[in-house]
């Protein structure tokens, strides 16, 4: 057990971390490179100045845990536990959450490029003013989901659970809804253009 560990500047990688308890650990400015850390429990992790691009975060817990403005470039996080945490400002191109819990998780202002959010939870997550281009949001749980003034060009939303999602002032460009619950969705004044060109 790593709980409470200060591990300022330290380098990470190849490190394998599977069911590793790293609760409450300092790992300001540090290299995270590990092979693996498949279950392990990151809760209350700090990450200040840290690199985590390219990471494999696939099946951890990190509830409540600040990414805000970080750069998670290609980083993996299919299946894990993220509910309430921040990815503010943060650069996720290329990034994945396939069948994470993204339960009230704030992504304002968030740049997503190619991102897999496929069969995501992020019922009550916020997207406000977020930058969503070429995702992939299929089946996943939208509900109760701000995205008030973002701007999503060429996404689908195939299958997706979209009761109840406000998009007042967000930009909506070549974006398609087969199959999509949009039960009570408030569009207010947003601009949706038509799917097309799709190529």
């Amino acid at each position: 057990s790593l709980r409470s560990a200060t591990m300022t500047g330290v380098d990470l990688r190849d490190a394998v971390l599977d069911e590793a308890s790293l609760i409450g650990a300092t790992l300001h400015d540090a290299v995270l490179g590990w092979q693996s850390a498949f279950g392990a429990d990151l809760r209350g992790v700090s990450l200040q100045k840290s690199s985590l691009t390219g990471l494999d975060l696939r099946g951890v817990s990190l509830p409540e845990t600040d990414f805000s403005g970080l750069s998670l470039l290609g980083t993996v996080f299919d299946g894990a536990l993220l509910d309430g945490s921040s990815f503010a400002g943060a650069d996720l191109t290329g990034a994945s959450f396939q069948g994470a819990s993204l339960r009230k998780v704030s992504f304002a202002g968030a740049r997503f490029h190619e991102t897999v959010l496929d069969e995501a939870n992020l019922d009550g997550a916020s997207l406000a003013h977020c930058d969503l281009r070429e995702s992939s949001l299929i089946d996943a749980d939208l509900r109760n989901a701000d995205l008030r003034g973002a701007r999503i060009f060429k996404q689908r939303f195939t299958g997706s659970d979209l009761r109840n999602v406000a998009l007042d002032g967000a930009e909506l460009v070549q974006c398609a809804f087969e199959d999509a619950d949009a039960t009570g969705l408030v569009f207010g004044r947003s601009q949706p253009q038509p799917a097309n060109d799709w190529n």
